[in-house]
C-alpha cells in the first residue's frame, strides 16, 4: 500500500471521530514551479480522503497554487534555493493551510488590490492572485516569525454565508 493510500485511510479514520479531532498532514518541496503540481496532487488526495466538497476542495487548491506561485517567483526568485512546508489541518467544519517559508517577509494582506474598473490593458500586472485568494478563503492571517513567513488560510468544508 503506497504511503499516499495510508495516509487517505487514516485521514478516513480521524475524521469518523467525534467533532473537534483533525487530522493533520505536511508536506516540504523545493522553491521550484514543479512543486506546486505536486501540492496540488497531494492536496487533492488529502481533500478527497477526507471528504471535502468539491466547492471548497476548489478555493483551497486555489488558494495554495496562489500562495506558492507567489513564494516560488517573488520570495525566493525564480530557480533560487529555498524550501516551502505546507501543512494541512482537515476538521469536521474547516480546512487550514499553513504555508511556511524563509524567503524574504512579504505580507500578502497588505498588497494593494487591483483595480478591476481599469480597462485590463491599462492594469498593472500582478496582484490578482492574492485578491482571489482572499476571495475564496474565510480565513487569511499572516505572520513572520524568527525569519520565517507563516500564511494561514482557512476555508469550511461545507458552503454558506461567508464572513464579513
Amino acid at each position: 500500500m503506497s504511503v499516499l493510500r495510508r495516509l487517505a485511510t487514516a485521514l478516513r479514520r480521524t475524521l469518523g471521530r467525534p467533532a473537534g479531532d483533525r487530522f493533520d498532514a505536511s508536506l516540504r518541496l523545493r522553491s521550484d514551479v514543479r512543486a506546486v503540481a505536486r501540492a496540488d496532487e497531494w492536496l487533492l488526495d488529502l481533500l478527497r480522503a477526507g471528504g471535502v466538497p468539491d466547492e471548497a476542495a476548489y478555493d483551497l487548491r486555489l488558494g495554495l497554487d496562489e500562495a506558492l506561485a507567489n513564494i516560488i517567483k517573488h520570495g525566493y526568485g525564480d530557480g533560487a534555493p529555498g524550501t516551502i512546508t505546507v501543512r494541512a489541518q482537515i476538521g469536521p467544519q474547516t480546512v487550514r493551510l499553513e504555508i511556511s517559508d524563509r524567503a524574504g517577509p512579504f505580507n500578502p494582506l497588505t498588497a494593494p488590490e487591483p483595480n478591476l474598473a481599469r480597462d485590463i490593458k491599462e492594469r498593472t500586472a500582478g496582484g490578482l492572485g492574492i485578491f482571489l485568494l482572499k476571495r475564496v478563503m474565510d480565513r487569511v492571517d499572516y505572520t513572520r516569525t524568527d525569519g520565517e513567513n507563516h500564511l494561514i488560510m482557512e476555508r469550511r468544508r461545507n458552503p454558506g454565508p461567508r464572513p464579513g
